[in-house]
């Protein structure tokens, strides 16, 4: 939407105080993060009380009645209807417009991404959205509700994108989506898609962005296994570490099959990175359900965690289930979790001590850069050139607070 924007002559600047008009790209899938968007709103309205507000994305999908009833917001535009923002922004008047196709259902909603060269902005990978939708119905959430049924970019369609990436200066693309492993076009799976842009692009790094434990085929680990461009990092949401659980969450899978794909990952690719998504405090969690997932963690060989606190959502079947857990019980658990997932990435770091890893490089600020290991390691390291979007060599030569500091290798 910035680059779109930018390429009308609208002009991005620091902050509301400052601006004609605030873009909120919304987020509804705890009520924590709806809640963090309503004071979005009411902050830029303070920062500056004659701003245009557009609430752009699942929560203008959501609640747009509730938005409209506060009259703060000027433009309303729904998950699909965001990408022509540059279109509705002309025809504010007084009255506010509201566009929202509720179900999110049009398979043909894709257009081409407009894209700045990492040249001209503060990224150095690019995300090349390839899918939109879930049908997976999980108890908590409301995202098919919001986002609709499962349905993918075409595939020439992705692959042009992808060569148009690659021919402005990305290293590294990050394919993502709502359900990013039921990409299918035609014939065409997730992993027939990778094999194109590795083909037809001179891309030096791919990325998944997550994918679902049943949906990591063995296509995939042997093309992984076979292709340094291909990163060595997957995240795989977990969510809960008993069957207990998984089953009141309508999760697809069970632990004992969880644990027997994390382990076969490793023992085909070592050096893999895995990472996974934790919820706590899901109703139905006692302590004894707690302490056996946080066991049944400790053995798993995952690398990363994102734990989150279970937050009801209205619309969900989740939402009106017994047993809840206190938001202390919760918060006490998350932080157990939390410090076992920072053993955990310590642990699997200073495996790499000694050793020399590619680094692409996001950032360099007086002397100083930083960047990311195809395997999801942030590397810190002096130079005195202007490395960003490199990909350079580097001995990690220390590991300090889940990060490695290393050593330009000639430099």
């Amino acid at each position: 939407m910035r680059n779109l924007l930018k390429n009308k002559g609208y002009t991005l600047v620091s902050d509301s105080a400052n601006a004609d008009m605030t873009i909120i790209n919304s987020c509804t899938v705890t009520s924590s993060a709806a809640s963090k968007t309503r004071s979005r709103i009411t902050a830029a309205k303070k920062a500056n009380p004659e701003v245009k507000i557009a609430l752009v994305g699942c929560y203008a999908q959501e609640a747009k009645e509730n938005i409209l009833d506060k009259k703060e917001v000027d433009l309303i535009l729904g998950n699909e209807e965001k990408y022509n923002i540059d279109n509705y922004i002309p025809m504010l008047k007084e009255e506010p417009i509201v566009s929202v196709q509720q179900d999110g259902a049009n398979s043909t909603a894709y257009t081409f991404l407009n894209h700045s060269s990492p040249a001209d902005g503060k990224r150095t990978r690019a995300n090349l959205k390839i899918q939109e939708g879930c049908d997976y119905y999980c108890s908590y959430c409301i995202i098919p509700h919001l986002r609709g049924d499962v349905r993918s970019k075409e595939y020439e369609t992705s692959l042009k994108e992808a060569k148009k990436l690659d021919q402005i200066g990305y290293n590294e693309i990050v394919l993502t989506g709502v359900n990013t492993g039921r990409y299918h076009s035609k014939d065409k799976n997730l992993v027939d898609l990778i094999q194109g842009i590795l083909t037809e692009t001179a891309l030096k790094r791919i990325r998944i962005s997550s994918i679902e434990p049943n949906l990591v085929e063995d296509r995939l680990i042997r093309l992984m296994k076979d292709n340094d461009r291909l990163c060595n990092f997957l995240h795989i949401p977990l969510q809960h570490g008993t069957n207990q659980i998984l089953e009141r969450m309508n999760r697809n899978y069970t632990i004992g099959e969880y644990t027997k794909l994390v382990k076969y990952l490793k023992s085909e690719i070592p050096e893999i990175c895995i990472g996974t998504d934790l919820m706590v405090g899901f109703p139905g969690e006692s302590k004894e359900l707690f302490l056996q997932m946080k066991e049944k963690l400790s053995k798993l060989p995952i690398n990363h965690y994102h734990v989150f606190r279970f937050s009801p959502k209205k619309g969900t079947p989740a939402e009106e289930m017994a047993d809840k857990v206190h938001s202390r019980t919760k918060k006490k658990r998350s932080k157990q979790l939390r410090e076992l997932g920072k053993e955990k990435k310590q642990e699997y770091i200073s495996r790499f001590k000694d050793q020399h890893k590619k680094v692409l490089v996001e950032r360099v600020d007086d002397g100083r850069a930083t960047g990311y290991t195809d395997n999801f390691i942030r590397v810190n390291f002096r130079t005195n050139k202007n490395l960003k979007n490199k990909i350079v060599s580097t001995k990690i030569i220390e590991i300090e607070a889940q990060q490695a500091l290393g050593d330009l290798k000639n430099q």
